[in-house]
C-alpha cells in the first residue's frame, strides 16, 4: 500500500463557533456525503487489510474536506458527512478526493471507489463544546443523492448545480442526468454529475429506485409501528438467502415484506419482485407464475422450474413469495432449486407455517404491541401503534373522528380484543362512520369472548365485517371477486351492473367498501384503481356460491375485457402507445382470468380474439404465457373460428424465436391462408410473419410479395401505420437480397411517414431498418441509437434487441473496448429475454468482430455454438465469413490449444457461458 501522506487532521471546524459560521444570515449550507462502494464485500474478502485501507481512505477524505474549508459532522460506517459554507468548496473537495482515491495504492483490495453526493439547503443543527450535527430534510436528501451514485462518481442536486453554474471552475464538467426517483423521497429529483477532464465521466445508470426493475405493490398508507421490524428484516435480507416471515393471517406479513423490499431494493441490482402464490398449487404453476412476474421469456422445452432457474441464475434479485402455506411442499422444491442454481437470488416468503427448507431464516411477525390498560393520556396513547392505526383508519371513514379521553377506553378494549392484528383493527375502525366506539367494543367483545386463537379472531372479524355490510354492499363485494389484480370504476360498472345494482350505485358502493376496508383504492397514472386482499377475495368468492351468478359475472368480466383489448389494440397503434402499454400491463392478470373463463366455458372464438388483440403487445415484449394460450385455443378449436389465424401466428413467432425457421414458414403460411378467408380486416400480423420468415429463410422474394400485398390492403383499409411498416419491411428484405444496390430510399420514405404518425414502436422499427441499411457509420449509429430509445420508451424488447445487435456490428471505427461493450450489451439483452436464436446470431457477430482482439473468447464462443441446440436467425455474418474467422483464430492459437479452449466452451451451460462472455468483454459479471 502506498505511503500517501496528508497533514494531520485538526479540529479546526468544530463546536458552536463553526455552527454559527455555517448559519450566518441563514445562508444555505452545502452538504457532502461519501460512501465506499462495495464495502461489505471488501470487509468479507479482505478483513485484515480493510482496517488500514479504511484509515487511509479517511485520511484522504478528511484532508480534502479540511483543505477546502469544510466541517465533518458525522461518520456513516464507511463514509462521512461534511458541511461547507460555499458550494464550490464542496465541489473542489469532492473532485480532489476522487483524484486522490483513484491514485492511491490500496494493496490487496486492488481498488477503492467512493460514491459522493452534494446538495445545498438548510438544516436544523445541534452543537456541543466539541461537536456539531446537522439533521433534517436537506441532509437526508444529500444522503440519498450519494446513495444513487457509483464508485468514483460525484452527483449534484439541482440547487447545487444551479449555484455552481456561476461559480464553477472552467475545467469542471456538469452534466444533467435527468429526473430520478430516489429512495425514501416522495418526489423525483433532478440529478447532475460533476467531473473534470481527468476523471471518468461514463457510469452505468444511477442506482435509483426507478432504474431497478421491480414489481412491488404500493406501500400501505396505514403501515405503522413496524420501523424496527423493517430495519431488522432489511439487515436479514442482506446476509441471508432465504428468509421466512412467520405469523398468523392479518398480522401484516405482506405489508412488512413490501416495506422492507422498498427500503433495501437498491441492494438488488436486478430487481425486486412480489409474487402472490394464491391459486398456484403445483411446482410448474409456481415456477410459471414467478417467470411471468419477473418477465422472463424462455422458449426451451425444459420444465418450468428448470427454465426459471436458468433465467435467474446470474441475477442479483429479491423474490417475495407471498402466502406459501397453501403449497408448502411445492414451494419448498422451487426454493431449493433456485437457491442451488442461482447464487445471487434472495427469497423472502410470507407464511403461516414454517417452510422447513434448508438455510431458512425465520423471522416471527408479532401483532402490534398492545396498549397498556391505562395509558397516560391521549397523546401517550397515540404513540401506541394499535391505537394510532385505529385512529388513522377511523378518520378515513369519518374525518372528524379523534381519540379522546371519552372514547379511549372503548378503543383500548377493541384493540386488545383484536390481539393487535392490523387487518382486524382496520376492519373494525372502518365502522366508525356508522357506530360509536363503545357500541363496537361491546359487539366485538361479545363475538370473540370465547376465542383464544388469533386465526379464529381474524376469521371472526372478517365474517362480522362482511355481515355488517348492507345487502347491496355484500352483493357488490361478491361480484367484484371475479376481478384479478384490481379493477377500475368503469370496468366495475361493466361487470357488476344489472337490474339489481344500477350504474349509479357502483361508485358510491365502491366508496362505502373502501371506507369499510373491504377494498382499497390506489391512485395511479392510469387513474383510480381498486383492489382487495386475497384473503377477502377468497371470502367473497365463497359467498358467490350460486353457479349461475358466478357464470354471469365471469361472462360479464370476459365481455368487458374483450372490449378493453379491442380498444387497447387500436391504442397501441397511435402516438399514445406508451400509455396503453402501461394500461395493458396492469390489466394482464384480468386478461388471464378472462381467457381462463373463455376456455372453461367453451367460448374458443372469444379466447382466440383475446389472443389476436394481445399478440403484438406480448410478442414484442417476449411475454411467454401467450404461447400456452395459443396451444390451448388451437387444441379446442373447430377450425371455423374467425381468429384462428391469431393463435397460428403466435406459434409461428414462437418457432422463429427458437430458430426453427422451417416450422415458422409453414405456420405463417397457414395463418395467412386462414386470415384471408376469415372476413377480418385486421390481418396484418400474419403478413408480418410471412415477410419476416422470408427474410429469415433467405427467400427475399417471399418478403417482397407479402409486403406488397399488405401495403395494398393497408391503403384500402386506410391504415397508414401498416403502410409505413411494410414499406420498411420490403426495404429491408430487398436490400438484404444478394446483389441488391445500396439504395435506402424506400426505408427513408417509410421513416418519414413514421415520424409523422409518431407511434413509438413504428418509429423504432423504421429507424432500425434505416440504420441497418445506411452504409455511413455515424449516420447509421445515430439512427440505431434513436431506435433503441423509442423501443425502450414502450418496452419493445424485440426492436431494442435487434437495433442493439446491428449497432454493435456497425462500429467499424470504434476501439476494442467500445466494440466489446456493445456486444456485451446485446448478448446480455438476448440472454435476459431468453431469445436463443438471436443470441446465436449476436454471438456469431461478436466472434467475427473480436477475432484478433480476444482469440480465446472467440474459441469459447465457437465451442458453445457447436454444442448449442439453438439455431441462428438471419445474421449479417455468412457461414463463410464466420468459418474464415474461426480458421484464422485456430491458426494463431494453434490447433491443439484452440480445440482445448473450444471444448471448454462446449461444456458451459448458457448462464455460465454468458457470464464468461461479459467478463471477457467488459470485466463485468452477469
Amino acid at each position: 500500500m502506498s505511503a500517501l501522506v496528508l497533514k494531520p487532521i485538526t479540529a479546526a471546524w468544530t463546536g458552536r463557533a463553526a455552527l454559527a459560521m455555517m448559519n450566518t444570515d441563514n445562508n444555505k449550507i452545502t452538504f457532502m456525503f461519501t460512501d465506499i462502494e462495495g464495502s461489505t464485500r471488501l470487509w468479507e474478502e479482505h478483513d485484515r487489510a480493510m482496517e488500514a485501507v479504511l484509515s487511509l481512505h479517511d485520511e484522504i477524505v478528511h484532508g480534502t474536506v479540511k483543505e477546502c474549508g469544510g466541517l465533518i459532522f458525522k461518520h456513516t460506517g464507511d463514509g462521512l458527512a461534511a458541511a461547507f459554507t460555499e458550494p464550490d468548496s464542496a465541489a473542489r473537495a469532492a473532485l480532489q478526493a476522487q483524484h486522490l482515491l483513484a491514485a492511491a495504492d490500496w494493496g490487496p483490495v486492488g481498488a477503492l471507489r467512493s460514491r459522493i453526493g452534494i446538495h445545498s439547503g438548510r438544516a436544523q443543527s445541534r452543537a456541543g463544546e466539541d461537536y456539531s450535527e446537522y439533521f433534517g430534510r436537506d441532509v437526508n436528501r444529500c444522503a440519498r443523492i450519494a446513495d444513487a451514485a457509483h464508485g468514483g462518481q460525484v452527483l449534484l442536486s439541482a440547487p447545487t448545480a444551479e449555484l455552481l453554474g456561476a461559480l464553477a471552475d472552467a475545467g469542471w464538467i456538469i452534466r444533467d442526468l435527468g429526473t430520478h426517483q430516489l429512495r425514501d423521497l416522495s418526489q423525483p429529483e433532478q440529478v447532475y454529475q460533476l467531473s473534470d477532464r481527468d476523471l471518468p465521466s461514463r457510469f452505468p445508470p444511477l442506482r435509483t429506485v426507478d432504474r431497478i426493475p421491480r414489481r412491488l405493490p404500493a406501500p400501505s398508507e396505514l403501515f405503522t409501528g413496524r420501523e424496527e421490524d423493517v430495519r431488522a428484516l432489511g439487515d436479514l435480507l442482506r446476509r441471508a438467502r432465504l428468509v421466512s416471515l412467520l405469523g398468523p393471517g392479518g398480522v401484516g406479513k405482506t405489508e412488512l415484506a413490501v416495506a422492507a423490499a422498498l427500503d433495501c431494493v437498491q441492494d438488488f441490482a436486478d430487481g425486486a419482485w412480489f409474487c402472490p402464490l394464491a391459486g398456484a398449487n403445483s411446482v410448474d404453476a409456481i415456477a410459471e407464475l414467478i417467470e411471468t412476474t419477473v418477465g422472463l421469456q424462455v422458449t426451451t422445452e425444459a420444465s418450468a422450474l428448470d427454465r426459471l432457474a436458468n433465467g435467474l441464475a446470474m441475477r442479483r434479485a429479491l423474490l417475495i413469495l407471498d402466502g406459501v402455506e397453501s403449497s408448502l411442499a411445492e414451494v419448498r422444491q422451487v426454493v431449493a432449486s433456485l437457491l442451488h442454481a442461482c447464487r445471487n437470488i434472495t427469497i423472502l416468503s410470507t407464511t403461516r407455517v414454517v417452510l422447513q427448507a434448508r438455510s431458512e431464516q425465520v423471522m416471527a411477525v408479532a401483532p402490534l404491541a398492545l396498549p397498556g390498560i391505562d395509558p397516560e393520556g391521549v397523546d401517550a396513547a397515540r404513540r401506541n401503534a394499535c391505537l394510532a392505526l385505529f385512529e388513522r383508519r377511523a378518520q378515513l371513514a369519518d374525518s372528524e373522528f379523534q381519540l379522546t379521553a371519552g372514547n379511549l377506553p372503548a378503543v383500548l378494549s377493541i384493540c386488545r380484543h383484536l390481539d393487535g392484528l392490523p387487518l382486524a383493527i382496520e376492519l373494525a375502525a372502518a365502522q366508525m362512520a356508522a357506530m360509536e366506539p363503545q357500541d363496537l367494543a361491546d359487539r366485538i367483545g361479545h363475538r370473540i369472548a370465547l376465542i383464544d386463537d388469533r386465526e379464529q379472531t381474524l376469521s371472526t372479524i372478517v365474517d362480522w365485517s362482511y355481515h355488517s355490510l348492507s345487502d347491496r354492499e355484500r352483493m357488490l363485494f361478491q361480484r367484484l371477486a371475479v376481478f384479478a389484480g384490481g379493477f377500475s370504476l368503469s370496468l366495475a360498472e361493466r361487470v357488476c351492473v344489472d337490474d339489481v345494482i344500477e350504474e349509479d350505485d357502483v361508485m358510491p358502493g365502491l366508496a362505502d367498501l373502501v371506507n369499510k376496508s373491504v377494498i382499497s383504492l390506489q391512485r395511479t397514472p392510469q387513474g383510480s384503481r381498486y383492489s382487495m386482499l386475497e384473503l377477502l377475495r377468497n371470502y367473497a368468492m365463497r359467498e358467490l356460491t350460486d353457479a349461475a351468478q358466478t357464470g354471469a359475472r365471469r361472462q360479464r368480466h370476459l365481455e368487458a375485457y374483450l372490449d378493453f383489448v379491442r380498444r387497447a389494440r387500436q391504442g397501441l397503434m397511435t402516438r399514445t402507445e406508451a400509455d396503453w402499454v402501461k394500461h395493458i400491463a396492469i390489466e394482464f392478470p384480468n386478461l388471464r382470468a378472462a381467457f381462463a373463463w373463455a376456455m372453461e366455458s367453451g367460448q374458443v372464438a372469444k379466447a382466440l380474439e383475446l389472443i389476436h388483440c394481445t399478440d403484438s403487445f406480448a410478442r414484442e415484449r417476449f411475454m411467454r404465457e401467450i404461447d400456452p394460450f395459443a396451444v390451448q385455443a388451437l387444441a379446442a378449436a373447430t377450425g371455423d373460428e374467425s381468429y384462428l389465424f391469431a393463435a397460428q401466428s403466435v406459434m409461428a413467432s414462437a418457432a422463429a424465436r427458437r430458430g426453427d425457421i422451417a416450422s415458422a414458414v409453414e405456420l405463417a403460411d397457414t395463418a395467412l391462408a386462414n386470415a384471408r378467408r376469415s372476413g377480418v380486416d385486421d390481418i396484418f400480423m400474419p403478413f408480418r410473419l410471412v415477410a419476416t420468415t422470408g427474410i429469415l429463410s433467405g427467400d427475399f422474394q417471399r418478403c417482397a410479395e407479402a409486403a406488397d400485398e399488405a401495403i395494398a390492403l393497408a391503403i384500402r383499409c386506410q391504415r397508414p401505420l401498416e403502410v409505413a411498416r411494410f414499406k420498411s419491411m420490403k426495404a429491408l428484405g430487398t436490400m438484404l437480397a444478394p446483389g441488391a444496390s445500396n439504395d435506402i430510399e424506400l426505408a427513408l420514405q417509410a421513416l418519414n411517414e413514421a415520424r409523422e404518425l409518431r407511434n413509438p414502436s413504428l418509429l423504432a422499427w423504421c429507424l432500425y431498418v434505416a440504420g441497418t441499411l445506411d452504409s455511413r457509420e455515424s449516420q447509421a449509429l445515430a439512427l440505431l441509437e434513436e431506435a433503441i430509445e423509442f423501443a425502450d420508451m414502450v418496452g419493445n424488447r424485440y426492436i431494442a434487441g435487434i437495433a442493439l445487435q446491428v449497432s454493435s456490428w456497425k462500429r467499424h471505427s470504434a476501439s476494442r473496448d467500445e466494440i466489446a461493450a456493445g456486444f456485451s450489451r446485446v448478448i446480455t439483452h438476448w440472454y435476459r429475454v431468453a431469445n436463443w436464436a438471436n443470441l446465436v446470431s449476436a454471438l456469431r457477430l461478436c466472434a467475427v468482430s473480436m477475432q484478433g482482439y480476444d482469440d480465446e473468447l472467440v474459441a469459447v464462443i465457437d465451442g458453445w455454438l457447436a454444442h448449442s441446440e439453438a439455431r441462428a436467425v438471419l445474421s449479417t455474418v455468412t457461414d463463410e465469413v464466420y468459418a474464415d474467422a474461426i480458421v484464422q483464430v485456430a491458426a494463431r492459437m494453434g490447433e491443439e490449444a484452440f480445440r482445448a479452449v473450444s471444448l471448454r466452451g462446449g461444456t458451459m451451460n448458457t448462464t455460465h457461458f454468458v457470464d464468461y462472455c461479459r467478463q471477457a468483454l467488459t470485466g463485468q459479471p452477469l
